[in-house]
């Protein structure tokens, strides 16, 4: 990375450790004084149990949630007292700014307050919901080793690893008794993965050698024993109970699939889709409109088949896929210069459209191989202080069922202008409070996978897919996407078995059997709810942007409109269509 992008990232994140710092007694970004005491309070809360808030700012992390259910009834507690702060502030003649923060930590708090009965609905073991444990990682690497604080911290985080392997064990028994047993088909995935983190934790030791070289070697060999006895002991121990556990489930859990199955679980799910869509959409709402746009996407697909002329129509794609070698990768490092090849031609097009781009440096780069088997594509992963390139982390894997024909909008929507803008940029934001500048405090789901989905859109208008087979990848991704709404709530509310779900997404889609497996997974047991945000949040954004045209005719900027949405970070939809509609004099659009 040039020195200049290192120098201007390490400011940013200096701008934004100091900030945070002051905001311990006030609240940068906040000008109502009850405002900025609720969210100093708020924040200081947040930030003193979010390792990711932690490593953001480039500090010290000492440990990671465990997820125990006192944790949760925590969680609930502070949200309810918080919310009653909230209560009695007097919004009238709040500034915009404020009314934004207010309302975005007024929806958030009301969903944490259930965190409680929200608590036995989640299984702890996937490779969605194993986000605490990747961050540790980051946070051994990024943790100073030079003082004897330093080296404390990072065996109390070692310890915490190992306490967060054990609760999670504990965690399955509880839900099993409670009658939320984890399904036998997500057990033999989440058993791999717990396999393959072996070897990964096995790793920290000669990792934490490699970087105590300097140390005096009575300082160093002390505590690359401790180092040792927790990785090879207590952490060790804690993992294989896990897998003995998920082995166990494998063999003796439910087949069915999905919350609907579980008690109490139907009325869970209908929270998850108010919380994922952040509308008020119910899970009727959400089949049909899947079911209606599917109609409207497989007819565009029917027109490009014959355009293309690809023998059998639309039900010839997946052939086509197969039988090309042009759409398959023979390496990791071919899917790697795909992409970038992809955002080589966007880069141009860029100023057209935006006003204001991140500082930070972006990239690509596969997955760490421990996580692959239960992924279907990759994620996002911010910048942080010790690595401060925002990075497509993609699959690598299996690449034969991988096809290249969905790189050019992956791409797009993964990176630039899909999420390393809006992520990026939120960081970069000194003007906003912290706990709405780092996205993993406040994750917006329908927002930041809707602007993602949005953006990719945007290659269209720019022209960049005049080549058909990246319009017909483009349609593609389209109908994936459109087929979650479908078997998401099918599986999680219709009562929808795993192989209807696969059936429907096999008729409908064109990714591999390996992928659809594990998508259904994902949607029915990993993050029930998750999935409905991309194309729901990109609905709801085209319908502002549609408004907002109409509103102002020959007059409207795309890049005055761009820079609104992204400006203000992430925030639930119906927040933000109150504050589209305060901000051009309009009704907000609803989808």
């Amino acid at each position: 990375m040039p020195r200049i992008l290192t120098a201007l990232v390490a400011t940013m994140f200096a701008c934004l450790a100091a900030t945070v710092q002051a905001g311990e007694t006030a609240a940068p970004g906040v000008a109502d004084p009850a405002l900025a005491r609720i969210v100093a309070a708020y924040w200081a809360e947040l930030e003193a149990r979010d390792p990711s808030a932690q490593l953001q700012q480039g500090r010290v992390v000492q440990r990671i949630p465990h997820g125990t259910f006192a944790e949760a009834r925590r969680n609930a507690k502070v949200a309810r007292r918080f919310l009653a702060e909230l209560g009695s502030l007097r919004r009238e003649g709040l500034a915009e700014a404020d009314r934004l923060s207010a309302d975005i930590l007024a929806w958030s708090l009301d969903f944490q307050a259930r965190a409680e009965r929200d608590w036995w609905y989640e299984f702890s073991v996937t490779t969605y919901t194993t986000f605490d444990l990747t961050v540790a990682g980051q946070a051994l690497r990024a943790n100073p080793l030079a003082t004897v604080s330093d080296r404390a911290a990072y065996l109390t985080l070692l310890d915490s690893i190992a306490g967060r392997l054990d609760a999670t064990h504990r965690k399955l028994r509880m839900q099993a008794a409670k009658g939320i047993a984890l399904p036998a088909p997500a057990a033999g995935p989440a058993r791999q993965y717990f396999e393959a983190l072996r070897p990964v934790f096995a790793q920290i030791v000669a990792q934490t050698g490699s970087r105590t070289g300097e140390l005096d070697p009575k300082v160093r060999d002390p505590f690359l024993s401790a180092v040792r006895r927790r990785v090879d002991g207590r952490i060790e121990a804690a993992r294989a109970e896990v897998v003995r556990a998920l082995a166990r489930a494998e063999r003796e859990g439910p087949q069915q699939v999905g919350l609907g199955q579980y008690p109490g679980g139907s009325d869970a799910y209908r929270d998850l889709v108010r919380f994922h869509t952040s509308l008020e959409m119910t899970p009727e709402q959400v089949m049909a409109l899947g079911e209606q746009r599917m109609t409207q996407v497989n007819g565009q697909l029917d027109a490009i088949a014959v355009q293309l002329e690809i023998p059998g129509g639309r039900s010839g794609i997946r052939d086509l896929l197969r039988s090309d070698a042009r759409f398959i990768a023979r390496t990791p490092d071919d899917v790697a210069a795909r992409y970038r090849k992809a955002l080589g031609r966007i880069a141009p097009k860029i100023p057209e459209y935006f006003s204001t781009v991140p500082r930070s440096p972006y990239g690509v780069r596969r997955l760490d191989e421990a996580a692959e088997a239960g992924m279907t594509f990759g994620y996002y992963q911010e910048p942080t202080p010790g690595y401060p390139t925002g990075e497509y982390r993609f699959n690598g894997s299996r690449l034969e069922d991988r096809s290249l024909v969905f790189a050019v909008p992956i791409i797009y929507h993964e990176l630039v202008p899909g999420h390393h803008f809006e992520i990026a940029l939120q960081l970069e934001n000194e003007s906003l409070p912290a706990f709405r500048r780092l996205p993993r405090g406040f994750w917006f789901n329908a927002y930041h996978e809707g602007w993602a989905e949005y953006a990719a859109g945007l290659a269209d208008e720019m022209g960049l897919l005049d080549d058909p087979y990246d319009r017909l990848g483009r349609l593609m991704l389209q109908a994936f996407l459109t087929s979650r709404l479908v078997v998401d709530s099918g599986m999680n509310y219709f009562g929808w078995s795993l192989e209807r779900a696969r059936q429907y997404m096999f008729d409908n889609t064109y990714q591999s059997k390996t992928e659809i497996d594990s998508e259904t997974l994902r949607y029915s047991t990993a993050i029930p709810g998750q999935a409905l945000g991309y194309k729901v949040g990109d609905q709801a954004l085209s319908a502002l942007r549609r408004a907002v045209e109409s509103k102002q005719g020959s007059a409207f900027d795309i890049r005055a409109f761009h820079s609104e949405l992204l400006s203000t970070g992430g925030m639930p939809l119906t927040v933000l269509q109150q504050h589209i509609g305060r901000r051009f004099a309009l009704e907000p659009t609803a989808p």
